[in-house]
């Protein structure tokens, strides 16, 4: 009576019933843990865009670093790390303009503010 039983919860191809469902359910599974793998490295990744470009920008402004330093920091990435994507010349500054392209904007007082600053006009 069991392989009678077994039998009727079994599709033509000899698979539970159920097997679809399962197999179904599975690869979405799967699909969605491959989703937010990838946006969790692309998260990682703009922000490791964004502690090299930043460094690399403040010292430009603050100290004057010029082309031929960011070129030697890119060669000495690449030495350090070689074979690993992201510490070529291009890379390095790419992390710098995607930098500045985001960076926080410096708040300004409002002009009505800073016009109080200077007291009420006289009329001449």
């Amino acid at each position: 009576m069991g392989g009678n039983k077994q039998g009727r919860n079994l599709t033509p191809l000899r698979l539970p019933v159920d097997y679809a469902i399962v197999l179904e359910s599975l690869k979405q599974r799967v699909q969605h843990a491959q989703t937010k793998a990838m946006l969790s490295m692309n998260r990682e990744l703009i922000q490791l865009y964004w502690d090299i470009g930043r460094p690399i920008v403040e010292r430009q402004v603050q100290v004057g670093w010029c082309q031929s330093v960011l070129e030697r920091l890119a060669d000495d990435l690449q030495k350090a790390l070689p074979g690993v994507a992201g510490s070529s010349r291009s890379s390095v500054f790419r992390m710098r303009t995607f930098y500045e392209g985001n960076r926080p904007l410096e708040v300004v007082a409002q002009p009505v503010r800073r016009m109080a600053e200077f007291g009420p006009e006289e009329d001449g």
